[in-house]
This record gives C-alpha cells, structure tokens and sequence, in this order.
C-alpha cells in the first residue's frame, strides 16, 4: 500500500504544481481584471468602476455599460446595439449603426469611427481620429438631382430572353 501511495503521490503533486503555475499569471491580475475578450449577443455587459477589461469588446444588438474609472484595454465595436462610456478606452472604437454615449469623464485613447449615432457629453475626450462619414448620396433615378437612370436597350429583358429561345 506505502508503495501505491509513493507511487503516484509524487506525479499528482506535480500535476498540481504545474496547474498552480499555469494559472499564475491570472491569479497576478488581481480582483476587478478580466482577461480575454468579450462578446455581447442582445444582452448586457457592464465593466464597473476599478475594474479592467484586458481584452477587446464587440456589442451585437445589445448594450455595455463601462462606468467611471473603468478600463478596456483593447478595441470596442458596437453593431446595432449601444454602449455607454464614462470609463477609458485604450484601442479604437467603431460604432456601426448602433449609439454610443460618451459620459464626460469618458477618454478614448485611440479612434472613433461612427457609423451610428454618438452622444457626446462635455468633457469627454477622443485623443485619436473621428470619422463620420457622410453618406448622402444619389442614386441614378431616385431623388431630386440624381442623374436619370441608364437605359441600355429599348426592349424589356423578357424580350431579350425570349428571343434566345
């Protein structure tokens, strides 16, 4: 029985030591840092205040909440959905269709692409670029001053079709 026990008590042991050490580097984190990144699919995610997120966050038809003196350190892309910000961004943020609410302690270190809308309070800061593009537009028919519509030919495409037959 002592020989069963020495014989496997020592690679136990070591197993153990070993997925003590792999997880080192989260236990070093702290309390309040989430690592990886977070993906929100129509729900809610909220990063409270003094925690980090070290990772990317992508919003799809939900809302995210990162409150004062809340950190992501990664990019942030909103799609149909809305965030608010009253925290720090250190990527970039895109917002695509969706809204984004910046507080006024908000700082977003990198760029902002709105292609949604964005409510800006004062005192929130973007340190990098802002495009919104424009996107007005005419198409070929549509609309007063689009240039009239291209015709090709003067019979309809079932004519077309029917003479190949």
């Amino acid at each position: 029985m002592n020989r069963f026990k020495s014989r496997f008590s020592l690679p136990i042991v070591l197993a153990l030591l070993l997925l003590m050490l792999s997880n080192a580097s989260l236990y070093a984190q702290g309390p309040g840092v989430q690592v990886g990144d977070k993906t929100v699919f129509g729900g809610s995610y909220v990063l409270a205040s003094g925690e980090r997120l070290k990772g990317s966050l992508t919003v799809f038809g939900g809302t995210a909440q990162i409150e004062q003196d809340a950190t992501v350190e990664g990019d942030v892309a909103i799609m149909g959905g809305s965030a608010v910000v009253d925290g720090r961004i250190t990527g970039d943020v895109a917002v695509f269709g969706g809204r984004l609410r910046l507080g006024p302690s908000a700082v977003i270190e990198g760029d902002l692409a709105a292609f949604g809308a964005v409510d800006r309070a004062p005192g929130a800061r973007v340190l990098g670029s802002e495009t919104s593009p424009n996107f007005r537009f005419a198409l070929p028919g549509f609309g007063p001053g689009g240039p009239p519509p291209v015709v090709v030919g003067r019979e309809g495409p079932g004519n077309f079709l029917l003479r190949l037959i």
